[in-house]
């Protein structure tokens, strides 16, 4: 979780890279307790990476990323 937070909650992050990083743990939670086990961090980046729902999600968040920096320039 360390290196979660310290990539994606720094400056420049926004609600969404916030409610997109709420989703992903939510989502790994779940998973955890369908199935009854502990779910390695790199084991449920891999399988959320294949998600095409959470990769609009993570597009859309940077996206509005940099329009932000753009806007701050």
């Amino acid at each position: 979780m360390t290196a979660i937070n310290a990539r994606v909650l720094r400056p420049g992050s926004t609600p969404e890279t916030d409610k997109l990083l709420l989703d992903l743990i939510r989502l790994w939670h779940q998973e955890e307790a369908r199935l009854g086990i502990e779910i390695d961090a790199r084991v449920f980046a891999y399988v959320a990476s294949n998600d095409d729902k959470l990769d609009q999600a993570a597009k859309s968040a940077l996206y509005f990323i940099k329009l932000s920096r753009q806007n701050n320039s």
